[in-house]
């Protein structure tokens, strides 16, 4: 499911981890991923890093 992000739409990480647990919305967790690492690809390797 989405929440229908828009391209350089703001939201609180608290509203975004909400979507996340509550919808499962998966331009959320992309958008919680590019925050916390800068790319969906580098929070890739974030989390397979041992």
């Amino acid at each position: 499911s989405q929440i229908w992000l828009e391209p350089g739409e703001e939201m609180t990480v608290e509203d975004l981890m909400k979507a996340v647990g509550i919808v499962s919305a998966n331009d959320a967790s992309v958008a919680l991923a590019e925050y916390i690492a800068g790319s969906h690809e580098e929070f890739v390797k974030l989390m397979n890093k041992r």
